[in-house]
């Protein structure tokens, strides 16, 4: 199947949207780009005994990383196969201004049919909704295969405006096993022992301990894993708010890797480092010995770099030894409200909530599976779950998006988490911040 992947250019002159807007444009019907192209190239041949032929129309889509391009072939073709006169065109947008370029196109009335979003983990989905822009797919879609938590974060006010994908996206410490057996290095299953290793690399060698970016998200996926190791007890007590996302365990984690940034774990030139693309370079080139990360970063790893011998432990309590894995579901696709072919973005949507789907993306993306149903197929993934203790931690950041108002505590959050690490502002300051715009608990 062809499908074309589309690069989105917006002009200058287009004004960028604000973080909460009215959208008197949203009653109006998107139009579609004249650059898409048709999904379904299939001969007629091949359709399916069980095809439903009567479905027809175009869907465009929008995605904000070239990263699950494989993902989404594979998703489509086998819609396809269901529905073989329905044609899908995805685009992919900038990730850096994926919001913004959405919101414009919402007020533009030129929206996708259907389009990623974030869920409620940041102020997107929850904006689009407000703003009566999107579909409630509570009655339209059938997710008894996605029941339970995972629905959580698609969720607004009662009304469920995305798709959950049940992969878990988690956070690992990734590491060069070459290195490790070439250097004689213990592979580090405690906070103090990674502390050690990172110290002994920086003081005996060239090789950078820990790659690291400075961005706000990526300082996040160290954070996390490293708060769950640092104190598993208040970090399991995140799930009900029954601490404090800015209690003593949370200044001090954030303080300790204050301080590896300090010591040059991260690098001497770390701050330079602001991409994930660049972060994981240098650790798929081997420069770097670790990378604490996201577990979708796995398949980016591997793409940089086929031959890397590369293995992931999650790192443990110093006292109690392995801990959970953090980890929230991620996030699939929502429907315009005012899309041109509602039937086919229904059936998509259906499609996308059942296990066919779920597997696709799961085994597609070689993801940690948050589904008992659904088997991993990554032996990486495999690792994270096995050096772990079989529990699942709330993230920090998604405490962030579900006690604050509109979500704002997490814009506080991006916007001020780097500024700790270039001591612009203090630990205790930022998590002032933090803290004044949190409900009470």
């Amino acid at each position: 199947m062809n499908l074309k992947k589309i690069t989105s250019i917006v002009a200058a002159s287009v004004l960028a949207a604000t973080s909460v807007f009215g959208m008197t444009a949203c009653g109006n019907s998107p139009e579609k780009t004249s650059e898409s192209a048709d999904a379904n190239t299939e001969d007629s041949s091949s359709e399916s005994a069980d095809a439903d032929t009567d479905l027809s129309g175009d869907l465009t889509l929008w995605y904000n990383t070239y990263q699950y391009a494989d993902e989404l072939d594979a998703l489509i073709a086998k819609f396809n196969e269901q529905y073989p006169n329905v044609n899908i065109t995805y685009e992919i947008k900038n990730d850096n201004d994926y919001t913004s370029v959405v919101k414009t196109a919402f007020q533009a009335g030129t929206g996708p049919d259907l389009l990623w979003t974030h869920g409620n983990k940041d102020t997107l989905m929850p904006d689009l909704a407000a703003n009566d822009c999107l579909m409630d797919m509570t009655d339209a879609v059938d997710f008894s295969f996605c029941e339970g938590s995972a629905m959580d974060i698609c969720t607004v006010d009662d009304g469920i405006y995305s798709i959950p994908w049940l992969t878990l996206d988690t956070r690992t410490c990734y590491y060069n096993i070459d290195l490790f057996e070439e250097n004689g290095w213990e592979v580090p299953t405690t906070v103090s022992e990674l502390e050690a290793l990172c110290k002994e690399i920086k003081e005996t060698t060239d090789i950078i301990p820990l790659s690291q970016a400075l961005s706000a998200w990526y300082l996040e996926f160290i954070y996390e894993p490293m708060l769950a190791a640092y104190d598993p007890e208040y970090s399991a007590k995140l799930a009900d708010y029954s601490v404090s996302v800015t209690d003593e365990p949370a200044k001090e984690t954030l303080q300790m890797l204050v301080d590896w940034a300090d010591a040059g774990y991260f690098g001497d030139d770390w701050t330079g480092v602001q991409t994930e693309d660049a972060m994981v370079l240098a650790f798929a080139s081997g420069t770097c010995a670790m990378m604490i990360t996201g577990s979708w970063d796995n398949s980016i790893i591997k793409d940089n770099n086929p031959d890397l011998n590369f293995g992931a432990v999650t790192i443990g309590n110093d006292e109690s030894g392995p801990v959970g894995l953090v980890g929230t579901y991620s996030t699939g696709f929502s429907i315009n409200k005012d899309t041109g072919n509602p039937d086919a973005a229904i059936a998509f949507a259906n499609f996308c909530a059942s296990k066919d789907a779920q597997e696709i993306w799961i085994q597609q993306s070689e993801a940690v599976s948050g589904s008992p149903d659904i088997d991993s197929t990554n032996e990486i993934a495999k690792e994270m779950v096995e050096t772990s203790n079989g529990e699942v931690y709330e993230a920090w950041q998604s405490v962030l998006s579900a006690h604050s108002e509109d979500a704002i505590a997490t814009t506080v959050f991006i916007d001020n988490l780097t500024k700790v690490f270039t001591h612009e502002i203090t630990v205790d300051e930022y998590m002032d911040m933090i803290g004044a715009e949190m409900e009470a608990n």
